[in-house]
Order: C-alpha cells, then structure tokens, then sequence
C-alpha cells in the first residue's frame, strides 16, 4: 500500500510517534513517504538544548531518505505558535 504521512515537523532522530509508525510500516513492506516542512520543531534555546543532537533547525528542502525513511520537505512560509504553513508547490 501507499502511504503519505503528513507532518508539520518530523525530527527522525527522536523516537516520536510519527518516526516510530513510519518505520514499522516500512518493515511491512509498505511504499512510504513522509510530506514535513523544513523546519524542526522550535524548542526553548534550540542550540543548547537540542542543537547538538538534532543538528541545525532549518532542513533543506527536498526529497532526502532520514533514517530509513524517503522524506519530502517543503519550504515553510509562516510559523505562528509553534506550527508552521508550507507552500506547496508543483
């Protein structure tokens, strides 16, 4: 089966949720995709606190495989209150 999962940030070096069914779909053999923008989520003093083990905040944008898993990021245009809007093009 295809699958998209669509996240406003996906940080696939923690072990959350999102990364955790993403891999167990793909050991059931399952096409998967992962749609997240290009950011990490904006911790408090993102560089003392989580920057040495996530690596910069800002991703860059296109298709990459993270960890396993194909990861398709786009551009994000506006973050308010911790959740950011992506323009979706092409």
């Amino acid at each position: 089966m295809r699958v998209l999962i669509v996240s406003d940030y996906y940080q696939p070096i923690i072990g959350y949720n999102k990364v955790t069914i993403s891999k167990a779909l793909l050991k059931k053999g399952h096409d998967l995709k992962v749609l997240a923008s290009d950011l990490f989520f904006p911790f408090p003093d993102y560089q003392k606190t989580v920057g040495e083990v996530l690596g910069p905040r800002k991703r860059r944008v296109g298709v990459a495989e993270e960890n396993g898993v194909s990861v398709v990021r786009k551009q994000s245009v506006v973050e308010v209150f911790c959740q950011n809007f992506v323009f979706w093009s092409g």
